[in-house]
């Protein structure tokens, strides 16, 4: 979307083995849902193409802390990347590396028939370059 904007949908797409949540952690396999911005790109990426996505957010991190996932410094750490616009620790036990990309040298037949990321977003190499159009680091996204 740009604005109200809808400027494409995508079909067929793969996320997570495990779904989605708002409680995701390292090595659940889940997508994260929330709201994120374009962290840094990766062109040379096994999938095609990879935008990483600036998880885990500040209330990522507060969910964190209450369920004891994170301590104190950890949390103040994602906080602070978040407010400050900044690529979050990506080695938390919250997890990390979450991103769209394509699906490059995975298997395109079990792309078109299974949620098989290990929590990112997945579409196809065709529609990750009609995104890459559209996609500039800082942006937003929300993912539910």
């Amino acid at each position: 979307k740009s604005g109200n904007d809808t400027r494409a949908e995508f079909s067929n797409i793969s996320i997570g083995q495990n779904g989605a949540g708002y409680d995701k952690v390292q090595g659940d396999y889940k997508t994260p849902m929330g709201i994120y911005r374009i962290g840094w790109t990766n062109s040379d990426s096994r999938f095609y193409k990879f935008y990483g996505i600036t998880y885990p957010s500040r209330i990522d991190a507060k969910r964190g802390l209450d369920r004891g996932l994170i301590d104190r410094a950890t949390y103040r750490s994602l906080v602070d990347a978040d407010l400050l616009d900044q690529v979050p620790s990506q080695d938390t036990r919250l997890g990390g590396q979450i991103g769209i990309h394509g699906i490059g040298s995975a298997d395109p037949e079990v792309h078109k028939v299974a949620n098989w990321t290990r929590g990112c977003i997945a579409i196809t190499d065709s529609q990750i370059d009609s995104l890459s159009s559209w996609v500039r680091k800082g942006m937003f996204v929300l993912i539910r």
